[in-house]
């Protein structure tokens, strides 16, 4: 636990409800990549009642920990942010991992220039049956266009611009990649690549058991963004729909 906000560089923010299983594969990585006095842990609980709360404060390692009703991940995201200390902050998912050291992680962000907004690395992506590593670059707008370009559990964000910008509470599932958009298409050069592995991820979250708002939003995303009539939200969702149930039974026929 950190105690001199003063010193803190980095707040990592972890979101549970009903994690209790999760969160201790992603307590137990924190704790091998060596914390300092120059992290702090906020965590956001969604009111859990598995002992997902108490298991947390047994440990002793929150710098805060808030547990209350809230709407969704993006809703604790944001409020995760107004309990931070540091200049920059890290989401970690429960169940996902951080697999690079807190000190290489620090060193890096204090070297980074004013204009720098977000820092953001490579990830491993596991599912059932298989892991690869994901290298992440931002080529264009659209890059943007039904998938997002960077993963945010490998992303660190200046504290200021999560302020002045926080998670647009309409998106329940691509918040950060409209809020990345935004800060792409405002801020020229605003992204730093560090090339290494920040985490390991895997699928089977939200958004993959969600995928008719997923793709709803996607749709509503692209719209605005290609500023196109909303006509084509029905057309560009069903498409959606049908071109991730063929990836389905692709994914069941030669594997992941």
């Amino acid at each position: 636990m950190s105690l001199d906000s003063k010193n803190i560089v980095l707040s990592v923010v972890v979101v549970t409800f009903n994690a209790i299983v999760d969160i201790q594969k992603s307590l137990t990585s924190l704790k091998k990549l060596g914390l300092n006095s120059k992290v702090e842990l906020i965590f956001i609980d969604g009111g859990s009642t598995d002992g997902t709360k108490e298991f947390i404060t047994e440990l002793n390692m929150a710098d805060v920990l808030k547990s209350e009703p809230d709407h969704g991940i993006y809703d604790a995201m944001n409020k995760g942010v107004q309990n931070c200390s540091g200049e920059w902050v890290y989401f970690l998912n429960a169940g996902d991992k951080l697999v690079v050291s807190v000190d290489s992680i620090i060193d890096h962000l204090q070297r980074l220039e004013d204009d720098k907004l977000i820092c953001f690395g490579d990830t491993n992506v596991v599912n059932e049956t298989s892991e690869k590593l994901v290298k992440h670059s931002i080529e264009n707008k659209a890059s943007f266009y039904f998938s997002m370009p960077l993963c945010h559990q490998s992303m660190f964000y200046r504290k200021n611009i999560l302020m002045e910008k926080p998670f647009d509470l309409r998106y329940k599932i691509i918040a950060d990649k409209v809020q990345l958009y935004d800060l792409y298409t405002s801020f020229k050069g605003f992204a730093n690549y560090f090339p290494v592995t920040i985490s390991t991820y895997y699928l089977g979250g939200f958004s993959e058991k969600n995928r008719s708002v997923l793709h709803y939003e996607e749709a509503a995303f692209y719209i605005n963004a290609r500023k196109l009539s909303v006509l084509w939200l029905k057309p560009i969702k069903l498409y959606l729909d049908v071109k991730s149930t063929l990836y389905k039974i692709l994914v069941r026929v030669v594997g992941y």
